[in-house]
């Protein structure tokens, strides 16, 4: 009984990155329309190595490289050939990443180059050009900005927004109160208590959802499934939303918009925005930022980095450390409290 549940919630999961899946591989193959034939090796490459998403946001630059180079060689972007490639020079890209100067940050430039010179170095290392031009040129480091998060008086003011929100807008409709405001308000505590990426809150379904083990099921990047554990908090805000929409069909979304049956991540963006400004927050708080302040919470409370990376689900502690955990004051205060230079 327990392998068949398994199974299901693993074919459930998969239905909704399928979708997305799916719709993905649709803007990839339009892109690759418009570029060389030769690229197809590439896309052989990208399949193996990275996601779709992925892909697809390499192909999209790759597209835009060959645009810009196009009309510097007078070439059309399809009629590119293996030995066009041969010609591309340092330079070249130079000029093509000084196009966005001033108009991108700095951070989307340097993605840009290393994309481009992935690109050219898949064809260097199977010795179909001499050179990986890109190679030549010295980009600055990655800028580390900083860990932007919810303080915990903006916290509170943020699910004050929530509740106040019938009386603020004089919304007398009972069935929107109670379906829509609890909506958002689990979705808030959601972000705030697992630190969960928005694809894998959108997909959610009511069967990922185990109130009677405090649990729920999420597939991670990369395709790998986990089970996460709820707060006290989510678990009691689980508890009266699920009563107030139809749990009985354990097949259906999680969360869902008036007009569609799950709920897309922009309206997820969109919910979040929404609070943040009734909350009076002039930070520009995204759902990233609420995962963040999940990871630096969290931290806050273990003080264990390695623990924190697996509740966030990467790979690697520096990925937590750079983008996800605020080493603020009182952590710094905290950790010279008691120190002596001879112990």
């Amino acid at each position: 009984m327990t392998n068949i549940l398994i199974c299901d919630i693993v074919v459930v999961i998969m239905c909704y990155f399928s979708e997305r899946d799916i719709i993905v591989q649709v803007r990839i193959d339009r892109v690759m329309a418009e570029l060389p034939e030769f690229c197809q090796c590439f896309l052989f490459y990208c399949k193996l190595k990275l996601s779709r998403l992925t892909a697809c946001s390499y192909l999209y630059i790759i597209r835009q490289f060959f645009s810009f180079y196009s009309n510097l060689r007078g070439v059309a972007r399809r009629a590119f050939t293996i030995h066009d490639l041969k010609s591309i020079t340092a330079a070249d890209i130079e000029k093509w990443l000084a196009s966005y100067a001033g108009k991108i940050e700095t951070n989307s430039i340097i993605y840009k180059y290393s994309v481009i010179k992935t690109f050219l170095g898949y064809y260097y290392t199977r010795r179909m050009i001499q050179q990986n031009a890109a190679e030549q040129i010295i980009m600055p480091k990655l800028e580390e900005k900083p860990i932007i998060l919810l303080h915990r008086s903006e916290t509170s003011k943020l699910f004050t927004a929530v509740d106040d929100y019938k009386q603020r807008y004089h919304i007398e409709d009972e069935v929107y109160d109670q379906k829509y405001r609890l909506r958002d308000k689990t979705i808030l505590i959601f972000f705030l208590s697992t630190g969960v990426r928005i694809s894998e809150l959108v997909g959610l379904d009511i069967k990922h959802i185990n109130l009677a083990d405090a649990s729920f099921t999420v597939r991670r990047k990369g395709g790998k499934i986990e089970t996460l554990y709820m707060t006290d908090e989510l678990y009691d805000q689980l508890c009266m939303y699920m009563k107030s929409i139809n749990a009985s069909i354990e097949n259906a979304p999680l969360f869902s918009s008036r007009n569609n049956p799950r709920i897309s991540d922009g309206a997820v963006r969109l919910i979040v925005r929404k609070y943040v400004k009734l909350a009076g927050i002039r930070r520009k708080i995204s759902p990233h930022k609420l995962r963040s302040t999940f990871g630096t919470n969290l931290y806050r409370k273990t003080r264990d980095i390695f623990a924190v990376a697996q509740c966030l689900g990467h790979a690697s502690v520096n990925t937590t450390r750079k983008h996800y955990v605020s080493i603020d004051n009182d952590i710094k205060r905290e950790a010279v409290r008691g120190f002596a230079i001879a112990q």
